[in-house]
C-alpha cells in the first residue's frame, strides 16, 4: 500500500445532492481505507447551493489557513436546516 501523504480532507454534501452523494461515500470509504480515518465528513439536510455550502465553505476555510478564523456567517450550518456536526 502507498504511503499516506500529510494531506487533510474535508468532504461536506447536501443529502439533496442525490448525483454526487453517491459518489461522495463512495470517496469517504475509499479514503478510510487507504489510511486517511481521520477525513471530515459531514452531510446535511440541503442541496447544492449558496445557502446550504456557504456556512460549511466558511467553517473549512481556517483549516486551510492555520490561526485564521472562521468568517461570521451565522456559524456552522447556520442557515440549513438539519446541519449537523
Amino acid at each position: 500500500s502507498a504511503p499516506r501523504l500529510p494531506v487533510r480532507f474535508r468532504l461536506s454534501f447536501g443529502r439533496q445532492e442525490w448525483v454526487a452523494l453517491p459518489a461522495a461515500r463512495r470517496l469517504r470509504a475509499a479514503l478510510a481505507e487507504a489510511g486517511y480515518e481521520d477525513a471530515e465528513y459531514r452531510e446535511f439536510n440541503g442541496g447544492h447551493d449558496y445557502l446550504c455550502w456557504r456556512a460549511e465553505l466558511a467553517a473549512g476555510l481556517p483549516e486551510l489557513v492555520p490561526g485564521a478564523a472562521a468568517p461570521a456567517v451565522g456559524g456552522r450550518g447556520a442557515g440549513v436546516p438539519g446541519a449537523a456536526a
